[in-house]
């Protein structure tokens, strides 16, 4: 497909989405009568698909189940900034991937709170451009959710969840993504989470042992249709075999705020290639110690500070041979900081700054590690494509980002927002064709989003981002970098 036909669609459904915001937007207005019902079904009118699941659910009261499927057209420009560039991520790069997810959740005894919980994913992926991607769409199966909860254990406010199981502490700056090596496809733990409320103390307490496979065959739970090369098993979801222990507690004593300190061990091992064969690797012992304050600071201003110190031993992303003696990680550290302001008025306007530094050790294994905050936090674009320039997708540090944003909501199906970040380098540690050894500033990045909520069944959105490079890249990548995305999701 051509530039100027991504365009053309990315355009046209822009102007799709407009032509309904306006339409909605003159009922929604203030002071203006509305003609038109909300599209969400409500109890006066028939929805079909309501119908159906609900008559299911009755058949069978003691499951639960559901299925979405997520529909993505996503295109890139020089995400390497360097227009150029020909292997790897071309110059531009489209690709449609199509996702559906079924679920359902069982409760098999019913004066006990036992729950066995399963969604199976299947993601149907075809590149369109570069012209040297494979010519065949790529497909797998997976599991991303199955586990057994059993809560209320001995009459205790304590759970326990053992297996696959999605994980999200705070706001997700250090926990949430088990597997960054296959996209946004699936975020899952294969781990074992406990949770005890004390709610005497306004405190929840959560500990979680992480047993992570790179290798998905290696998994507790493989793929169902891995066809790999010879002499590779499986699909890798990370770099890395990975282990981690969280102790992480939720204090809500004062009033609107939440205070929660943590610890976390996280532990990298080598990967296995063919069956027997080790293969060479990243290693990394990292002990974390961090607090996440957020709350109401007035009617109007809520904000949210997380810190966090690391130190250990870490060979990932270092310079350095795989064969030399890991590096100390000592004294690096990490804060994530946000105010928003809320008008409070009709369209539901906002607005907000931040300022987020993760620190840079003289070789980037010293690096501060956001563990399993590997995923697109602010920038589809940035994190996991630009930051390979330097680092691993993803994981986006040696950084001082700050940011500035605004959204509202004209109509209440419709949300717009976009953000402004400034992002420098906080000790420029790497030095290749693609960087230069005195720049600091990394460059200006624009984001903009729009969501739009068709009824309770269909939403989409759709994005743009820009990024504009600044002196810490050299003039063999300091070219402009554009992504586009639209996405539609239905959900039963």
């Amino acid at each position: 497909m051509k530039t100027t036909s991504v365009m053309v669609m990315l355009l046209a459904a822009l102007a799709a989405s407009v032509m309904l915001a306006q339409s909605a937007w003159a009922q929604d207005k203030p002071g203006v009568p509305q003609g038109i019902q909300e599209t969400t079904a409500t109890t006066q009118e028939y929805c079909g698909i309501c119908e159906s699941k609900r008559a299911v659910n009755e058949l069978v009261p003691w499951m639960n189940w559901g299925f979405d499927i997520r529909f993505r057209e996503e295109y890139m420009r020089d995400p390497l900034l360097d227009e150029h560039h020909s292997t790897g991520l071309g110059n531009e790069d489209l690709w449609t991937r199509i996702r559906p997810r079924l679920w359902t959740q069982i409760k098999p005894v019913e004066d006990l709170d036992l729950s066995i919980n399963a969604r199976v994913v299947w993601e149907w992926w075809e590149i369109c451009r570069p012209d040297t991607g494979p010519s065949t769409p790529d497909t797998v199966v997976t599991v991303d959710d199955l586990n057994v909860r059993w809560a209320n254990i001995a009459d205790m406010p304590l759970a326990v969840t053992v297996g696959r199981q999605q994980m999200r502490f705070g706001d997700g700056w250090l926990v949430f993504e088990g597997t960054p090596g296959d996209g946004s496809r699936t975020v899952y733990f294969d781990a074992i989470r406990g949770t005890y409320k004390a709610d005497e103390m306004n405190t929840t307490f959560d500990a979680v042992y992480i047993e992570n496979r790179a290798d998905s065959q290696d998994s507790m739970i493989p793929n169902f249709n891995d066809t790999m090369a010879a002499g590779v098993k499986g699909r890798y979801i990370a770099e890395n075999n990975e282990r981690g222990i969280i102790l992480y507690a939720s204090n809500k004593s004062i009033q609107s705020t939440t205070i929660e300190p943590y610890f976390i061990y996280y532990h990298a091992g080598a990967l296995e290639g063919a069956p027997g064969v080790e293969e060479d690797g990243s290693f990394a012992d990292i002990y974390t110690l961090g607090t996440r304050v957020a709350g109401d600071m007035t009617d109007n201003i809520q904000g949210s500070a997380e810190g966090a110190f690391q130190f250990g031993n870490s060979q990932i992303g270092s310079g350095f041979t795989p064969e030399a003696t890991s590096h100390s990680v000592c004294g690096a550290w990490g804060l994530n900081s946000r105010l928003t302001y809320n008008f409070h008025d009709d369209y539901d306007t906002a607005a907000w700054a931040g300022y987020e530094v993760r620190s840079g050790g003289k070789d980037p294994a010293q690096d501060f590690n956001i563990l399993w905050g590997r995923y697109p936090q602010w920038s589809d674009l940035y994190n996991g494509y630009m930051d390979t320039i330097d680092g691993r997708p993803a994981a986006s540090s040696d950084l001082h980002r700050l940011y500035v944003g605004a959204g509202f909501t004209p109509c209440k199906p419709l949300t717009f927002q976009a953000n402004y970040h400034l992002l420098f380098a906080y000790n420029n540690n790497v030095d290749n064709a693609s960087t230069t050894s005195e720049g600091h500033f990394r460059g200006q990045l624009l984001t903009a989003l729009m969501k739009y909520q068709f009824n309770e069944h269909i939403a989409g959105h759709l994005q743009g981002e820009v990024f504009l490079p600044g002196n810490y890249y050299s003039d063999a990548a300091n070219d402009v970098a554009f992504f586009g995305r639209y996405e539609l999701v239905f959900t039963w």
